[in-house]
């Protein structure tokens, strides 16, 4: 069923927008004093790059593609985690006491975003796909809690995510918002509807948040 998501006047600016530390920034020489403050989430750190101890502040990232199938995985317990998995090693993955959202490696499949979000893990979203993929994503994450995060390698990307999860709790067409952002839409939910989108889509890890900044500069 769909969630009432309710439109009115811009949003007050002590409200929270539909953007306030949407951005996961991938670490890299990327200076993010250029990228506004209330973008900014948690930093994205690939675990070879983590000190013993790091937790907290950052969110530890590891590809699992290739990993040899008769060595025992060993991730930390400690930091949230952002994982690249192969569809082959979902259920081991699955067992692990770790809190991680899973990035499931080819085409999106509903009854495997539904096997992730059953164990109370993040499904992962790479906003390069199809309106198709992004639609059957959302059709399972509009009707479980445990949200999602995206991945964009542009604003554009980023914009089409929020459009299409804005439509999914609406009850709108995803496919549509996602290759046509409302733009004015997007601008007049409430607060209370921008909270409740942003319960579903937890953020969104970018390469590049100077220029993603850039695009979403539109949403108030």
């Amino acid at each position: 069923m769909p969630i009432p998501l309710t439109l009115g006047v811009p949003q007050r600016p002590d409200a929270r927008p539909l953007t306030a530390q949407l951005l996961l920034p991938l670490v890299s020489s990327v200076d993010l004093e250029s990228v506004p403050p209330h973008l900014l989430g948690t930093p994205v750190v690939p675990l070879a790059q983590l000190g013993a101890g790091a937790a907290g502040a950052v969110i530890g990232a590891f590809d699992l593609t290739g990993y040899d199938h008769d060595t025992e995985l060993d991730l930390p317990s400690g930091i949230e985690l952002h994982l690249d998995c192969p569809p082959d090693l979902l259920t081991d993955v699955l067992t692990l006491p770790v809190r991680a959202t899973i990035f499931v490696a080819g085409r999106v499949d509903a009854e495997v975003v539904r096997t992730i979000t059953s164990t109370g893990r993040r499904p992962g979203l790479d906003l390069s796909v199809s309106p198709e993929q992004v639609a059957d994503f959302l059709s399972v994450l509009a009707h479980v809690d445990t949200g999602f995060v995206a991945r964009a390698a542009t604003g554009e990307q980023a914009l089409a995510g929020i459009a299409a999860t804005v439509a999914a709790l609406r009850g709108d067409d995803v496919r549509t918002a996602f290759a046509k952002p409302n733009i004015e839409m997007l601008n007049r939910l409430n607060p209370e509807a921008a909270a409740a989108v942003r319960e579903v889509l937890i953020g969104i890890e970018v390469t590049d948040p100077v220029g993603v900044a850039r695009e979403l500069a539109v949403l108030s």
